[in-house]
């Protein structure tokens, strides 16, 4: 149970560890409870877990040795958390302190703000996906460069190529654009888990971004 991996958006962080056994390194596990707290972990690290944030809807344990992982949303932009977790086994016996996981989530990035596509050198036409990977829906921010607004179609393909959703189609106005995807296909059902391609046009420059969807 050691968180080992982050991902960063400006207010969600994406997690990942190894799932531990039920019984030390075979079965499974019955529930996680993984907290949270801008507060630094110190000598004391009881009190902290009782003074820091449970985080909702976690996963159900995997089995001994496979990777889980889960999306904290509703964090601060360019803030720095740490988490600590701990699992309970079916009998309701709780294990030892995870390491710690510390991680800082990216500035939050308004069209024309210092950290946007614009302000950051962009001369070209950009998207950029956020969080990623993500637990639920995804937002896009559009980089347009013609002063006069240009014409933007972004669609998401699985793997072999098929269209799963529509993400946006229309024009868009210079600068930076953020819109949201709520990860449904074109009929409205939810998009599965796994790797896709948000590939697209804005004007006559192609774009494209890899998107990983988590369960």
């Amino acid at each position: 149970m050691f968180p080992h991996d982050v991902a960063a958006s400006p207010y969600a962080l994406t997690l990942l560890w190894t799932a531990p056994g039920d019984d030390a390194d075979t079965g499974r596990s019955s529930r996680y409870d993984l907290r949270y707290s801008t507060s630094a972990v110190g000598a004391d690290t009881l009190q902290w877990w009782s003074l820091a944030r449970g985080a909702p809807n976690l996963p159900r344990p995997s089995y001994s040795g496979q990777e889980d992982s889960t999306l904290v949303q509703g964090l601060n932009p360019e803030t720095t958390y740490s988490f600590v977790l701990r699992t309970f086994d079916e009998a309701g016996n709780v294990s030892g302190f995870s390491n710690v996981c510390v991680a800082t989530t990216d500035p939050a990035v308004p069209a024309g703000s210092p950290g946007s596509l614009a302000s950051a050198g962009g001369t070209a036409p950009a998207i950029h996906a956020y969080p990623n990977p993500s637990t639920d829906a995804v937002h896009f921010l559009i980089h347009v460069v013609d002063p006069s607004g240009e014409r933007v179609q972004l669609r998401l393909f699985d793997p072999s190529g098929r269209v799963i959703a529509d993400i946006a189609d229309g024009s868009f106005p210079s600068g930076d654009t953020v819109i949201s995807w709520p990860r449904v296909t074109r009929n409205g059902d939810r998009v599965a888990p796994g790797y896709y391609e948000s590939i697209g046009t804005i004007g006559s420059a192609n774009v494209r971004e890899r998107l990983i969807l988590l369960p």
